[in-house]
């Protein structure tokens, strides 16, 4: 396995020509597949229902499949934690916790101004 990911990274440079708005109707299409997989979700339990619909709708509006992956990770531990049950697993919490710190770096991140290079400030 190890090999074939140093394989696929030598080819990683060639995924930085595709624009992004070249990628949304890829995202599309792989939500439209997940949306295939849920009909055996026990959709009258709101715990397990409500995260799926979150994942398979924040991929193609957040162009991301690892965002979409990460809301439905965050918001499947909060929705069993606020029902009450104990049954979130250890790495599910590991996860949700892994993907909420990913979401609040990139956002603080966002917010804060760029340092200019030269140390004196804008000009």
């Amino acid at each position: 396995m190890a090999g074939l990911f140093a394989a696929t990274s030598l080819l990683a440079p060639l995924a930085t020509g595709v624009p992004g708005y070249a990628t949304a109707p890829v995202l599309v299409l792989v939500a439209c597949m997940m949306a295939a997989v849920p009909r055996d979700l026990a959709w009258d339990d709101v715990t397990e229902a409500l995260p799926a619909v979150v994942l398979v709708v924040a991929e193609p509006f957040t162009f991301g499949i690892a965002t979409g992956i990460g809301l439905g990770f965050i918001t499947y531990a909060v929705a069993k934690v606020v029902a009450g049950r104990r049954e979130v697993a250890g790495v599910v919490r590991l996860v949700s916790g892994a993907s909420l710190l990913r979401f609040v770096l990139w956002k603080t991140r966002k917010l804060l101004p760029a340092p200019s290079s030269s140390g004196r400030g804008p000009g």
